[in-house]
């Protein structure tokens, strides 16, 4: 092919079509699509549908992208992007006729840590259920689906070739940290402890239940579990089993700073320093040497890997299994790790309590635990760090990282990108429309694929997927004469014990345009603070009285309780906001508000509550916003919008903020000063007067022994890896944070 030919053929444009099932309803429409369309009109039958059909069809090929059937659809179900024709050969998998299209697919490797980072909807599940071997990739032919001859041609001389091979021989095994660890409840029923025993292939469990804090709620049940307890069970619950790749899907979710930092270092732990030496299938597979997939692939052809996957909703495992934490975890315990395991998810505490009693966080941490302690050749892990506090989240990373040998592979989903960072060897980004098609990048170092994918912009592609980069600069605040301008307002000392817990509030002081982030463990009473603010709970007799002020709130837990759609809600709820053309311009067109409009409430997804919630507490009325845990559900671009979208309605509105985060990029961007509680989780805590930024994040940082750095291009604070260099020097200073470098 000539040169100017390959040109041509890159430059052209293929067109994807996307008719969405739930908003097409041909019965209650004209057919407009079809009417307007010209190409149906030249009498071609690019657009297909009578009032009788489910759902229009479009033609992929006859379309020519003219978008006028995007502008006709009353219903807002048509989706017509262009894209490289170049890309159409790496098709991997779309699930039908005008329906998400995945292309390539990560490409893992033995003895380190492929994470993945895209908006929600891109595809990373899609990618993780196929390289667990559950999803066979039908290459974009779903009328025709092609057998696993056809597959591994496709593949052939790339690197996933002996990946795939091994899949099919069962040559490994994949184990999976679900995304949605609330879902864990459901699934399963036990004590931690249990369900840990049942997997523990590797004698891991009371390491692992260390690292990631789950010592002390081994005896609980898996249903009393918080979010963030659930977070650091689901990811014990992968990092105690045999297994060859170790997938773990958002395994910082629900963790605060200190937990998703201990989760990143247990995901580490999972790594082998021992060189890696590969199984010689030259031979066999010759026609697919050449790529560094290959290996990979297989493995995956010869059904050689067993794939352990830590679900993304825990708190569905509580549906699905029944039992105490010990009783599930010694079903699984192959590896005979449990007990380390549990120390490390600190689920030790926990194991002998029902699944069903489980929170959140304890249900995450034991859904690690229970892929951690099972045989294994994949380990996935699906959103590890939800519900999880920042130390959690950070004995989940270590329990994750302890899985690390040179013949398992290791996969992590993960929107907390400082958890991700910590966490990873090297990142995989997602690109692309969410519902509509996904594209997987090429394997970056764990620097290079954060930046890449925060920068929106690929150079090894010369594709840019965002119109603008996100930074980290310190974000604007209000100048010394506006605050010398504006209302001040204090609090009084306060303390209030509930059952074993008992919270003291040191006294302070607020401004308008002011955001203040509370920082502390899960359990040392953020969220009481919040609701002593709110008035939702009373403090005891002997403290002071509140300041009389209007206050909205968002709570930590959303439970849907409107049976109408969001635009009836947001009519009742806050009338005159939501048509207030500054409120649209700053708020709802960020939050993607108008997407989920004529939505029914009962049917939103975890993400899309959240940002409803937000827009809800934004909307009403207030001198005080209390927001507590906003990241929660949302995807790493959405927290960036979200943050965004809070600072800049409270500085302009001149209102103030209280935000509880343990998504520590969102929490340094939000935060003009923070609140650090400090003291022993769900026994007895202190809630200090608030500090600058730099002094509280130093004061937070120095409890939890870990040091920051900002990244020299967006300034987004990273982790530094412990004993390293730079934390050594950064502790022997005293300097924990930097505000900038």
């Amino acid at each position: 092919m000539s040169r100017n030919k390959q040109h041509e053929e890159t430059d052209k444009l293929t067109r994807i079509a996307i008719v969405n099932a739930d908003r097409c309803k041909p019965k209650r429409c004209r057919q407009e699509c079809k009417k307007s369309c010209p190409v149906v009109r030249m009498g071609k039958l690019c657009i297909e549908v009578t009032p009788n059909d489910k759902i229009a069809t479009i033609s992929e090929e006859l379309c020519i992208g003219c978008g006028i059937c995007v502008k006709k659809c009353p219903f807002d179900a048509i989706t017509i992007i262009n894209v490289p024709s170049n890309l159409e050969k790496h098709t991997t998998h779309r699930y039908s006729k005008n329906s998400f299209k995945l292309h390539r697919l990560p490409i893992p490797r033995p003895g380190e840590v492929l994470g993945l980072v895209g908006q929600n909807g891109i595809g990373k599940s899609t990618a993780l259920k196929i390289l667990a071997g559950k999803q066979k990739p039908n290459l974009g032919r779903y009328s025709d689906p092609p057998d696993w001859q056809e597959i591994l041609s496709h593949f052939r001389g790339s690197e996933l070739q002996n990946y795939f091979t091994k899949i099919l021989e069962d040559d490994l095994k994949a184990l999976i940290k679900p995304q949605y660890v609330d879902q864990i409840p459901k699934a399963v029923k036990g004590t931690v402890a249990q369900l840990l025993n049942k997997k523990d292939d590797r004698n891991n469990q009371a390491e692992i239940c260390q690292m990631l804090d789950l010592t002390h709620i081994r005896d609980r049940e898996i249903a009393a579990l918080s979010g963030g307890e659930l977070q650091r069970f689901a990811c014990a619950m992968v990092c105690i089993q045999n297994g060859d790749i170790f997938m773990f899907d958002e395994p910082s979710s629900y963790l605060d700073v200190k937990q998703r930092l201990n989760a990143a270092r247990t995901i580490r732990s999972l790594i082998h320093p021992d060189k890696y030496d590969p199984p010689d299938w030259q031979e066999i597979l010759s026609h697919f040497r050449g790529s560094e997939l290959q290996n990979y692939f297989t493995k995956i052809l010869e059904d050689d890997l067993k794939a352990l996957i830590k679900p993304q909703y825990v708190d569905q495992i509580p549906k699905a299994v029944k039992g105490t934490v010990a009783q599930l975890l010694n079903k699984k315990d192959d590896r005979n790790n449990q007990a380390e395991i549990c120390q490390m998810l600190d689920l030790t505490h926990i194991r002998d309590r029902e699944i069903a009693a489980l929170s959140g966080g304890e249900l995450q941490r034991f859904a690690c635990a229970m892929v951690c302690i099972q045989n294994g050749d994949i380990f996935m892990f699906d959103e590890p760090s939800s519900y999880l506090d920042v130390k959690q989240r950070l004995n989940a990373a270590r329990t994750i990282r302890s899985l690390i040998h040179p013949d398992k592979f290791i996969i992590v989903v993960e929107h907390d990108l400082s958890v991700l960072d910590y966490l990873s060897d090297f990142i995989c980004c997602l690109y692309g429309v969410p519902g509509a098609y996904g594209v997987v990048t090429m394997p970056f170092s764990v620097r290079e694929g954060i930046n890449i994918f925060l920068d929106g912009f690929v150079p090894t592609e010369n594709m840019r997927f965002r119109t603008e980069s996100l930074v980290f600069k310190v974000a604007e605040s209000a100048t010394e004469e506006e605050i010398k301008r504006m209302n001040h307002y204090e609090y009084p000392e306060m303390s209030k014990k509930m059952g074993d817990f008992s919270l003291k509030v040191m006294p302070g002081e607020f401004s308008d345009s002011e955001i203040l982030v509370l920082l502390g463990e899960n359990g040392t009473g953020k969220t009481t603070f919040i609701r002593m603010l709110a008035g939702n709970l009373d403090a005891d007799e002997d403290s002071g009285q509140l300041p009389q002020l209007h206050i909205s709130y968002k709570p930590q837990k959303i439970s849907p309780k409107s049976q109408g759609l969001v635009r009836s809600l947001l009519h009742d709820k806050i009338r005159d906001a939501y048509v207030h053309p500054q409120f649209i311009t700053d708020v709802m067109k960020p939050m993607k508000i108008e997407e989920i409009m004529d939505q029914e409430v009962q049917n939103l997804s975890g993400g899309e509550l959240q940002r409803v919630a937000l827009v809800l507490c934004l909307g009403k009325p207030a001198d005080v916003y209390l927001i507590d845990e906003p990241s929660a559900y949302l995807d790493s671009e959405q927290r960036l919008v979200a943050a965004k979208v809070i600072k800049r309605f409270i500085l302009h509105a001149k209102r103030t903020g209280f935000v509880v985060e343990h998504d520590f990029i969102m929490a340094t961007y939000l935060a003009d000063r923070v609140i650090v509680f400090e003291g022993t989780p769900s026994s007895f805590a202190t809630a200090h007067a608030p500090q600058s930024l730099l002094n509280g994040m130093n004061k937070f940082l120095e409890l939890l022994g870990i040091t920051f750095r900002r990244d020299p291009n967006n300034f987004r604070p990273r982790i530094n890896k412990h004993a390293s260099v730079k934390d050594m020097e950064q502790k022997r200073a005293g300097q924990y944070f930097f505000l900038e470098d």
